[in-house]
């Protein structure tokens, strides 16, 4: 519509993402294939209905025995190729964790999937819209700490936390500014101005997720050797691909606020019933998005990875994007930017980025005694293989047309993959003759190659485990 403010952008995973829908693909709907390398999906009833009598009769005589691993084994081997639904790649690490269900019934084997809309992954608008809201809402939480505690205050419960309610009422004040308790009563969710928001789903292109491990990451539970204690919860989900990785995943991203629409509503509810009070625009509210999301960037690295290398490092690295220009730009010149926009989405986004900053209280159930707090301890990582770093889930880069990250291309990534398996008989790290391998944008030396990695080290001697795709040989 006439006068309304249209942001295009090309999205870039930096990390990971998963954003599901509650569902579980369980061990009995897929199966490994090449090695590990795939899942492949399928559905039990049609293979059923499809196999032949004797194998119809085996699986069932297996469940009556209560012999799951038998029956499974059977489910799978009647798996024709036109009944698979979908092969989704499998990171190493997640590989490992699943190649034991196969043999071992006890285990559960649940993978989260993405959440799909006609069998295909989507980035959900409405997971990027809730960046954008909490991010504003909480640039105006300052200048209302008076109104914010005595929200709290009320709301609070008689075990010390804070009800849900009181983050519901805030909210409402500082957009649909009641003068008076009944006000606060009877707001319509008409007037919330995030109605004239619009933020299209992302569909995600073929191939685009694969199956990782999950860890639980606490950097106060180190133990000697310097390794986090197993994990005792298993966690498979599939995500996105990303930058991380070096695999890039260009999406196309849309973010529109509604103008022409907003005066059209005003101009046919003159009591204002239905029309926000509070006005949106969008270079603040690009402004306030950055403020808070870059914010939670740099407090994450400095809290939880500090001293970490194998994490810190490869994330510092992923701040760098070439302008249409040739000129590069760093993590200061884009936070600068409206334009560019840095948002933390999905599962795993962690509770500092779900919650308004001045109003963030959770509370610990399992502490002794329990008590409130206003920062997690932990962060959930995605571990892509034994000597890979470990990755944080959720952040998405949003660019304007013609700038992009400083990283191989996928194409490139995926050449350099197939020279550097073809030269793999010449020994570990072998690299094609006359070339030089590049990481992220910058030269490197392969020292070791293992089960799909290899051993690189940059040019001030820092050395670092990769995914052998994640190389650009040049």
């Amino acid at each position: 519509m006439q006068g309304d403010v249209l942001s295009r952008f090309t999205a870039w995973p930096l990390t990971p993402i998963h954003v599901g829908d509650g569902s579980v693909l369980a061990a009995e709907a897929w199966r490994l294939a090449d090695g590990g390398a795939w899942l492949e999906r399928f559905d039990p009833a049609a293979v059923l209905r499809a196999a032949d009598p004797r194998r119809r009769r085996d699986y069932l005589e297996a469940l009556e025995r209560g012999e799951l691993q038998k029956a499974q084994h059977v489910l799978r081997e009647a798996v024709r190729p036109e009944l698979v639904l979908e092969r989704i790649a499998v990171g190493a690490a997640a590989a490992r964790e699943l190649r034991p269900v196969i043999e071992n019934p006890l285990r559960r084997g649940d993978v989260r999937p993405f959440v799909r809309t006609g069998a295909r992954p989507y980035l959900p608008g409405s997971s990027l819209k809730g960046a954008l809201r909490t991010a504003l809402l909480s640039s105006l939480v300052p200048n209302k700490k008076a109104l914010i505690e005595d929200a709290k205050k009320k709301h609070r419960t008689p075990k010390g936390s804070i009800a849900s309610r009181a983050s519901n009422e805030v909210q409402a004040r500082l957009l649909a500014r009641p003068k008076t308790e009944r006000d606060l009563r009877q707001i319509n969710p008409d007037q919330d101005p995030f109605r004239f928001v619009e933020v299209a789903d992302v569909l995600l292109p073929e191939a685009a997720t694969r199956v990782e491990q999950v860890i639980n990451w606490r950097p106060t539970r180190l133990i000697k050797d310097g390794k986090q204690p197993a994990e005792k919860m298993q966690m498979i989900f599939e995500v996105t691909g990303s930058l991380a990785l070096g695999r890039t995943l260009p999406l196309s991203c849309e973010i529109r606020i509604e103008a022409g629409m907003l005066r059209k509503v005003q101009e046919l509810d003159p009591s204002c019933r239905k029309v926000p009070s509070f006005r949106l625009d969008a270079a603040a509210l690009a402004r306030a998005v950055n403020a808070f999301h870059w914010k939670l960037w740099e407090y994450e690295l400095e809290r939880f990875y500090a001293g970490e290398a194998a994490i810190e490092k490869p994330l510092r690295r992923l701040i760098r994007v070439k302008a249409p220009d040739g000129k590069p730009l760093g993590p200061a010149e884009l936070r600068a930017r409206d334009d560019v926009l840095l948002l933390r989405v999905g599962r795993f986004g962690q509770f500092e980025s779900k919650s308004l900053e001045g109003v963030r209280e959770g509370w610990n159930a399992q502490a002794e005694p329990p008590h409130s707090m206003r920062q997690g301890n932990t962060r959930n990582l995605v571990k892509p293989a034994e000597h890979a770093p470990l990755l944080p889930l959720g952040w998405l880069l949003l660019l304007p047309e013609g700038f992009e990250p400083v990283i191989a291309p996928a194409a490139a990534a995926a050449e350099g993959a197939t020279q550097a398996s073809s030269g793999a008989g010449k020994g570990p790290g072998a690299a094609p003759t006359g070339r030089r391998p590049f990481y992220a944008g910058e030269p490197v030396r392969a020292l070791k190659r293992q089960d799909g990695e290899v051993l690189i080290e940059f040019e001030g001697g820092d050395t670092e485990w990769v995914d052998e795709s994640a190389l650009e040989w040049r």
